[in-house]
Formats: C-alpha cells, structure tokens, sequence
C-alpha cells in the first residue's frame, strides 16, 4: 500500500481485514435531515421518504442501505464516521446485491452488523467482499446487503 492510500494514524485500512472477521456493530438514528441531504444528493422527490408512504409513515430509501454499509465499515476500522477516513480517496464499490426485507422508518433507529467474507487480490487490485444486515430498533430484519469494494485502485498489489 502506498503512502498515500495508508489511514490516517491510529485507523486500520481495509486490507487489514481477514475473512469471517465479524464487524463491530453500531447503531445510529435514520434522521429526516440525513434523509433529506441524500435524497437531494440523489435528486429524488418521492413523497414516501419525505411525508407518507403505503407503510403509514416517511420510510428510508432503501438504496441508502449504501450509506449504512459505509458507517458500519467505518465504525469497525476507525470506531467514528467522522471526516477523511484515508489520505487519498481509494475505494471503489464494484458489485453489490441487496435484499429489501421491511422498510425502515425515518426516525427509527437501525442497527447493522457484518461480516468479511473474502479479503483478496485479482489483477493486482485489492478486493473486499462483505455481507451486513440492517435491523430495526424492534429487532425485525430490514435489509440484508452483499458487496464487494475494491480498495487502492492506484498502485497495483503483489498477489
């Protein structure tokens, strides 16, 4: 890994992660202001993440299952989600496939936990290949979230 794709101090990079290595929980609150700055960023106007949806009340964009896979990678390798996580921006996300079991609630708070599944090299790229749930705050599974990111996409690794 170069200079510049190394964490910053005191943070692990992804490489270091190492297959059936189970990812440190975290929960965090589905705010209507984190909803409303990503369905800006993804210039979305549907009326069921903003006042009611056929579920009753607002829910989550189940595409922002993305947003929660990046808190929870970042909760395990750095304990925060806060600021530049790396020196230089150096991940990709390639593939992913997503199961959208139960909406989640704005205002309801969710839980994700993870799981690596295969930490590995292909072409000189590093890949990470992860699987996470989403859980609501009475338990039920919301989401259920297989991804894989490849990670130092500038200099080329050793196999």
């Amino acid at each position: 890994m170069s200079e510049e794709e190394r964490p910053l101090e005191g943070r692990k990079h992804p490489s270091e992660l190492q297959p059936g290595e189970e990812l440190t929980p975290c929960e965090f609150v589905v705010s209507p202001q984190m909803v409303n700055f990503f369905l800006i960023g993804i210039d979305d106007r549907s009326p069921w993440y903003r006042t009611s949806s056929p579920f009753g009340a607002p829910i989550m964009p189940p595409v922002m299952i993305h947003m929660g896979s990046t808190r929870l990678r970042a909760w395990h390798l750095w304990g925060d989600y806060l600021g530049a996580v790396l020196v230089k921006p150096s991940g990709v996300h390639t593939v992913f496939d997503v199961e959208n079991i139960d909406p989640v609630r704005i205002g309801e708070k969710v839980t994700m936990r993870g799981k690596v599944i295969q930490n590995y090299i292909k072409r000189g790229r590093r890949y990470l290949d992860y699987e996470m749930t989403m859980f609501g705050e009475d338990g039920r599974l919301c989401h259920r979230y297989i991804s894989t990111t490849m990670y130092g996409y500038g200099e080329k690794e050793e196999s």
